[in-house]
């Protein structure tokens, strides 16, 4: 359940809200459709931010397996039930109610980022959200991501989630995310932990350049 929801959240860019309150009649094969949300771990029948928020989110190729899988295992897969749900407390224990988002980030996602040395505050969906809005300025349309994300205007898109930053501030998170990858291989390889290599190239100091490019807020 942990990695179909992390899958969900990195690729799918939903809300947290929408995240939290998917519920299994909201699978439509090759598509998510939004028809509630969760808020603090409350359940909100029908309540959508916008009207746009309805539109159907393509599940990812490669993400599809992922949710197919947790489908297979999942006790409760009736239409109605929620994808993600959690045991209640109080006047609602022994009902399944919705994870509070907090609480997930807390006990499930960041002790993983410590581990990995990963501040927690960079570690959240909206900031997952608002990658996937950077990343597909680079894979396609601002069009495209206007859709993948739902917004009823592209000026939300391209204002909010994207930011004009120095080029060099590009090729420093190209050189951290190679170095990070060439660190998880060796691990693999050795089943030990290895720190990226500080007398690395990407670990010297560079001129920035002029040349901008654009990302979003973190």
């Amino acid at each position: 359940m942990d990695r179909c929801v992390f899958a969900i959240g990195v690729f799918c860019a939903l809300r947290t809200a929408e995240l939290f309150g998917l519920r299994w009649e909201g699978w439509q094969g090759p598509y998510l459709m939004i028809t509630s949300t969760a808020f603090e771990g409350h359940f909100q029948e029908y309540k959508l931010k916008t009207a746009e928020s309805r539109a159907l989110v393509p599940i990812p190729d490669l993400v599809q397996p992922i949710l197919s899988t947790w489908h297979q295992v999942c006790s409760e897969t009736e239409p109605c039930t929620l994808m993600f749900a959690t045991e209640g407390k109080g006047l609602l224990k022994g009902q399944s109610v919705p994870f509070d988002s907090t609480n997930f980030l807390e006990r499930r996602i960041h002790p993983i980022a410590d581990k990995l040395g990963i501040p927690r505050r960079l570690v959240t969906f909206q900031g997952m959200r608002r990658t996937v809005g950077t990343d597909l300025h680079f894979h396609g349309t601002l069009k495209d991501a206007q859709a993948s994300l739902r917004h009823k205007s592209a000026k939300t898109t391209a204002n909010v989630y994207m930011q004009a930053v120095p080029e060099s501030v590009r090729a420093a998170l190209n050189a951290r995310t190679e170095a990070v990858f060439r660190a998880a291989s060796r691990k693999a390889d050795s089943g030990e932990r290895v720190a990226p290599d500080k007398s690395s190239p990407e670990f010297r100091d560079k001129k920035p350049k002029v040349q901008t490019t654009t990302i979003s807020k973190s």
